[in-house]
């Protein structure tokens, strides 16, 4: 969970505690178009609580590099639509939930481990990144 902004320019190991302070490690996952749509799908899931303004559950994704939509389906569940990632020359291509390809994501290791709900990153395989490793 991002906790504080970093401003442009070099960055020094306080300010990334501050910005993580959970010491997750950065995790690589590759996933399939069906499992990001999942994962994002459980991003979105509390949204139409009644209490997601007043005590949030903090699984929202802050995400980079592509967009996405959803809407309310019948019965108040939030589903994502569409998926656009975003290519090497900043623009955006869609990826539909049955593309073959897969798609590299990063994400916190608690994430990655299955936590916040979001048990298809705990079934990937994953390789970490420490804290001390990135800032080095």
């Amino acid at each position: 969970m991002i906790r504080a902004a970093l401003t442009a320019g070099a960055v020094s190991q306080k300010e990334l505690v501050e910005m993580l302070p959970f010491q997750n490690e950065v995790t690589i996952v590759r996933l399939s178009a069906a499992d990001l749509f999942a994962v994002l799908e459980v991003s979105i899931s509390g949204l139409a609580a009644v209490t997601a303004v007043s005590a949030p559950h903090g699984r929202f994704l802050q995400v980079a590099g592509l967009r996405f939509e959803w809407w309310y389906e019948s019965g108040g569940i939030p589903l994502v639509h569409t998926v656009q990632l975003e290519g090497s020359d900043g623009t955006l291509r869609p990826l539909s939930r049955t593309n073959t390809s897969e798609v590299t994501c990063a994400v916190p290791s608690f994430h990655a481990g299955g936590g916040d709900g979001y048990s298809v990153l705990g079934t990937k395989s994953s390789t970490g990144t420490g804290l001390q490793t990135a800032v080095a």
